[in-house]
């Protein structure tokens, strides 16, 4: 090989490996985005409710006190005073669910209030 060949060829690797090197360092600007911040997105009532509310005792709570949990009414309350009355307590607060008109979407909703 001629010295004006094998110049031009290094040349040509000098100018490819500087090309290669400019690509690796650009990539990640051009390429590589950042995640998207995720937002999340509370009711603020909801969210205030839950900081301020404090946990009611199933087997001492008047009927009033019951219906400050979400989904009781008076006549739930009443029930479920009535059932703790005529059982001695309640064992555990998944028992609430034996009071006519408690199931699980309700019991669900109060369960994070009570305590036994």
């Amino acid at each position: 090989m001629s010295k004006e060949k094998s110049g031009t060829h290094l040349r040509i690797l000098i100018g490819t490996a500087l090309l290669l090197c400019a690509v690796v360092v650009a990539y990640p600007f051009f390429f590589v985005r950042e995640p998207s911040p995720v937002v999340v997105v509370t009711d603020a009532a909801s969210q205030a409710e839950q900081e301020e509310s404090v946990l009611i005792n199933i087997n001492t709570a008047s009927e009033e006190e019951l219906q400050e949990l979400p989904g009781i009414g008076p006549v739930l309350a009443k029930r479920m005073v009535e059932y703790r009355e005529a059982n001695g307590g309640f064992a555990s607060a998944e028992e609430l669910q034996n009071v006519s008109g408690i199931g699980e979407k309700t019991f669900a909703k109060m369960k994070s209030f009570v305590v036994v």
